[in-house]
């Protein structure tokens, strides 16, 4: 006769390997997703063991006090076959069918994980991860805290001194990752990131910050204001070379005005001053019209941009001052001059210096 006591209810099984998962151990690994594959099976272990619950009943009212040898085979042969429905059930079973965990596998819990709307990560081995993680070369922070030890953080976090922003939304691998480029972090304003660290020096793209980061006013009025030009210029249907196109159009339009209303200011903002001169009065010499497409062309997307002040030898043989704007594509720099074509000067798009015709000199210290 074998004894009722040796045999461990599955009920147990359940709540033991949910016990392990919640303990976040490496070592439950498999413990863990058990867990998630027991609940849906047990009507199938149910339905193999109602021949072992009639058989008692039948024992019972026959009022027998003992179990013999025959019924404890059969009740033998029922216990293993429930065990051997489960077992291929969860073999069967195929993972993956939540973007966030794997839930059914032999191997260490890996990857992403959500669990209580809170999100963690399980490296190759099955660690969770701590603190400041790279993942697939993007900066991820995970709480080293007691209460909320391995839960994913997003938004602004201070670690060791270092200020990081960390995106809000998106899904498992985008979410919480280190954000690049201009964000607007409220209510300190826009600030630049580069793989979730707050950039703290005093300019950056030509625009100012104050000492946490943040644009100065000046700066983030240009800002809006160049993000409302292009959103009006643009679709998202557009590439990347045809919304610069766009706006190189735009400036060569008769909305602009070619108007001399000051001598040249070399103060080390000039390009900050003339852009948004540019943008609100419609109006404005070279200087201005190189600065406005500079930072259009940043908004868009491209990083090596430079509104460059210098000279330009004009048809008459006489160098004079100009400013025009050159952007780095594919490797190669080139000439962008809207104030020429809008002066009806030729074809001054995407050139480099020797496809223009013309001479430039730039000044470095500009």
């Amino acid at each position: 006769m074998i004894p009722k006591s040796s045999y461990r209810p599955l009920s147990s099984i359940s709540k033991a390997a949910i016990s392990c998962y919640n303990m976040g151990n490496a070592s439950c690994a498999r413990a863990r997703n058990q867990a998630f594959a027991v609940q849906p099976l047990r009507r199938i272990v149910a339905a193999s063991m109602q021949g072992e619950e009639h058989l008692e009943g039948s024992i019972t009212d026959k009022g027998e006090n003992t179990m013999n040898e025959t019924h404890a085979i059969r009740r033998f042969i029922l216990r293993v076959l429930a065990c051997l429905v489960l077992t291929a059930a969860m073999l069967a079973a195929v993972p993956g069918k939540s973007p966030w965990i794997n839930t059914v596998s032999a191997a260490p819990m890996t990857g992403w994980v959500r669990q209580n709307n809170q999100i963690y990560y399980y490296d190759g081995a099955g660690a969770m991860a701590l603190g400041l993680k790279v993942i697939n070369g993007r900066n991820f922070y995970f709480s080293t805290d007691a209460a909320s030890r391995g839960v994913l953080r997003t938004g602004l976090v201070n670690i060791g001194g270092t200020e990081y922003y960390f995106k809000k939304n998106g899904k498992a691998g985008v979410i919480g990752r280190g954000v690049n480029g201009w964000v607007n972090i409220k209510p300190r304003g826009y600030c630049y990131c580069i793989n979730g660290v707050i950039q703290k020096q005093n300019v950056i793209d030509d625009y100012y910050l104050n000492p946490d980061g943040s644009m100065t006013s000046a700066s983030r009025k240009m800002y809006k204001l160049v993000k409302k030009t292009v959103n009006q210029l643009t679709t998202n249907a557009m590439n990347q070379e045809q919304k610069l196109r766009a706006c190189y159009e735009y400036l060569c339009s008769d909305t602009f005005t070619y108007i001399t209303k000051r001598p040249f200011s070399y103060a080390p903002t000039w390009r900050l001053v003339y852009g948004y001169e540019m943008l609100t009065t419609h109006s404005g010499v070279c200087y201005n019209f190189s600065a406005s497409l500079a930072y259009m062309a940043r908004y868009i997307g491209y990083r090596d941009v430079k509104a460059i002040a210098g000279e330009l030898l004009y048809l008459d043989g006489h160098w004079d001052l100009h400013s025009w704007t050159k952007i780095m594509i594919g490797g190669t720099w080139y000439v962008f001059d809207s104030s020429m074509e809008h002066g009806g000067m030729g074809d001054f798009w995407k050139k480099t210096y020797a496809g223009t015709g013309r001479k430039y000199r730039e000044w470095d210290h500009l």
